[in-house]
C-alpha cells in the first residue's frame, strides 16, 4: 500500500478503540490462557466491524508473556531469568491471539493481528515514536489489530516484582508496565489521527476489577463502585487512597485514565472488569458504561 492510499484508508477511520486487557483476564491461576475471554474480545471486535465496517480501528496491549513463559517452562522456570520467561512466552501469547481472532464459521474470514514490542524508552527518542506510529499508521490503515506488549526481554525493572512462584496477586504488578505503556500508544495513535476524521475515540483499562472504588473492593466490603469519577476525583483518591486502592495495580490504572483523560477530554476513558459479557460492544455500539467512566469534570 503506497502512502495516499495508506492515507485515504486512515481518512475513512471515525472510530479508534484502544483496549488494556490485563494478566488476570488472560491468564487462570495456573498460567494457562484464558481462551473463553480472548475469543468473547474477538467475538465483539468481529460484532463492532461488521456493524462500523473500515471506519472502526481497534488497538489491543497485552499483558501474559511472563506467565505463558513460566506454564511452558515447567521444572526449567525456577532456572530462568524473568526476561528468558517473557522470550518463551511471547511467541505464545501472539499464537493465542491470533488462534482467537481465526473465523469461527464457514465462510467468515480471519481477522489478522499482528505483534508489536516496545518500550517506554522507545517513546523517548523522536526517531523510534515516529516509527511506531508509521507502523501503526500501515496496520491500521489494512485493517489489521496491532497487539503491543513491553518488550519484556530488555526491560529488567518492570519484571523485578515477579518471582518464579508469583501469585495471581503478585502477578498483576507486571500488568503495571503495561498500563502505562497502553496510555503512551494511546497519545501516538491520537495524535496520528488527529488532523483526520476521529468523532469517537475509546481508551479502556480491563481488569478482573469492576471500576474505581472509593477503597480496595477486596478486604472492604463496604466499597463504593465510582459509575462516574472526575479527574480530580481520581486524583484526591490517588494521594489519599493509595494504599488501599493500590491492589492490582489500580493506581497504575488511574495514572494511565488520567493521562489521556487531561489530553484528550474527548476521548471516553472506562476502567472495568473484562469478565461482564460485552462489555467492548456495549461502549462502542450502545453507548452504555459498564464500569467506570472518567470525565473530565
Amino acid at each position: 500500500m503506497n502512502i495516499d492510499s495508506q492515507q485515504s484508508a486512515l481518512e475513512k477511520i471515525t472510530t479508534l478503540v484502544v483496549l488494556k486487557n490485563g494478566s488476570n483476564l488472560l491468564m487462570d491461576d495456573e498460567n494457562h490462557f484464558n481462551r473463553n475471554y480472548q475469543e468473547a474480545i474477538a467475538a465483539q471486535i468481529r460484532e463492532i466491524r461488521k456493524q462500523l465496517g473500515e471506519t472502526v480501528a481497534f488497538v489491543i496491549v497485552s499483558s501474559g508473556a511472563v506467565a505463558a513463559g513460566r506454564d511452558r517452562a515447567g521444572k526449567n522456570r525456577r532456572l530462568m531469568n524473568d526476561q528468558a520467561l517473557a522470550a518463551l512466552g511471547q511467541p505464545l501469547l501472539m499464537k493465542s491471539w491470533d488462534e482467537a481472532f481465526i473465523g469461527q464459521t464457514e465462510g467468515e474470514e480471519d481477522i489478522l493481528v499482528a505483534q508489536a514490542l516496545v518500550t517506554k524508552i522507545d517513546f523517548a527518542s523522536k526517531r523510534r515514536r515516529k516509527n511506531i506510529r508509521d507502523t501503526l499508521a500501515s496496520l491500521l490503515a489494512t485493517g489489521v489489530i496491532p497487539i503491543l506488549n513491553e518488550n519484556d526481554t530488555v526491560c529488567v525493572e518492570e519484571l523485578k516484582y515477579v518471582k518464579a512462584d508469583a501469585t495471581q496477586e503478585t502477578r498483576e504488578k507486571t500488568a503495571m508496565a503495561n498500563d502505562a505503556l497502553s496510555a503512551m500508544v494511546t497519545e501516538e495513535v491520537l495524535k496520528m489521527f488527529a488532523e483526520l476524521n476521529l468523532t469517537q475515540k475509546f481508551f479502556i483499562l480491563a481488569s478482573d476489577v469492576d471500576g474505581v472504588y472509593d477503597k480496595n473492593p477486596r478486604g472492604n466490603p463496604d466499597a463504593i463502585l465510582y459509575p462516574e469519577i472526575s479527574i480530580a476525583g481520581l486524583e484526591a483518591i490517588d494521594a489519599n487512597g493509595k494504599g488501599e486502592n493500590g491492589a492490582g495495580g489500580m493506581e497504575t490504572k488511574i495514572g494511565a485514565a488520567k493521562t489521556i483523560k487531561s489530553s484528550y477530554p474527548d476521548c471516553r476513558v472506562f476502567v472495568l472488569n473484562g469478565n461482564k459479557p460485552n462489555f467492548l460492544t456495549k461502549i462502542v455500539l450502545e453507548g452504555e458504561n459498564p464500569g467506570s467512566e472518567i470525565v473530565a469534570a
